[in-house]
């Protein structure tokens, strides 16, 4: 029988590789990812009906030397308002929508790795953990995105929450 891989045996944990190298990585995946979703999302309304980037960069954040974590984030940050833009959102919008997503992931990762130990959910007790945490994160990320799009955009603050909150658990959850 084969044992599950968990992150530190799939990736060293050591130290961090080149920051700038992660801030990279992490704008390059999250401008495509999010360029891609918002694509799609503009003919069904403001607020995509999935949203994986951040699952994706979580992903990235796991895998990575801890040293990376950041930077990683710091890098969706940028390449989530330069997509935002890119799709006709003012910079103020564009910030606030992904300050919520950069909150979002940080204290996603943040709560995942708090006992020290890496993430495996090949374990039923992680992967539960992990199914709750995708699925309550969202709430805090919710809020702030609901409420760039009602100050900036005049948009409905209690639409866009339950809408950006579906969007963002099935992303990390997936």
């Amino acid at each position: 029988m084969r044992r599950p891989v968990t992150v530190s045996q799939s990736v060293p944990t050591g130290r961090a590789g080149s920051p700038i190298l992660a801030l990279l990585i992490g704008a390059a995946a999250f401008a495509l990812l999010a360029f891609l979703s918002l694509t799609f999302a503009r003919e069904a309304g403001r607020v995509a009906s999935i949203w994986p980037a951040n699952g994706a960069i979580l992903a990235l954040v796991l895998l990575r030397p801890r040293g990376e974590r950041w930077w990683l984030i710091g890098g969706g940050l940028i390449g989530n308002v330069a997509a935002d833009v890119l799709m006709g959102d003012t910079g103020a919008v564009a910030l606030g929508l992904a300050l919520a997503n950069a909150v979002e992931i940080g204290l996603a990762a943040v709560l995942l790795t708090r006992q020290g130990r890496p993430v495996d959910l090949g374990r039923i007790r992680d992967l539960f953990r992990f199914g709750v945490i995708a699925s309550l994160v969202p709430v805090l990320s919710s809020l702030i995105a609901a409420a760039t799009l009602a100050i900036w955009s005049h948009e409905p603050l209690v639409t866009n929450v339950g809408r950006w909150f579906v969007a963002d658990a099935l992303g990390l959850l997936m």
